[in-house]
């Protein structure tokens, strides 16, 4: 039954079925939540290894004036970003406002 925190000995727990259904459960919302938090990261270093001025990290994020301060110099520069990665993007750093 253990499947995280140390418990590697491999032994067989008895248990009920109602508490087999709810670790099932358990196990399937921490995979997806893993995989959601695995795709936003990867999104997120997407759009920032394709930015190439802090220009074209604003269009997207609002950052506040000394972030931009410390970040220095302005120059503009294209990037090819998906939209749907720039609506996620814009999305996820509006609900972390």
């Amino acid at each position: 039954m253990p499947k995280h925190g140390g418990c590697y000995s491999r032994e067989v727990f008895a248990v009920s079925a109602e508490c087999e259904q709810v670790f099932d459960a358990h196990a399937a919302e921490f995979q997806a939540n893993y995989r959601l938090r695995h795709d936003k990261k990867r999104q997120f270093l997407n759009f920032v290894t394709a930015s190439r001025t802090v220009e074209d990290v604003l269009e997207v994020i609002d950052l506040p004036a000394e972030v931009r301060e410390r970040l220095g110099h302005r120059s503009t520069a294209l990037i090819a970003v998906s939209a749907e990665s720039v609506s996620v993007l814009r999305e996820t750093f509006r609900i972390a406002a």
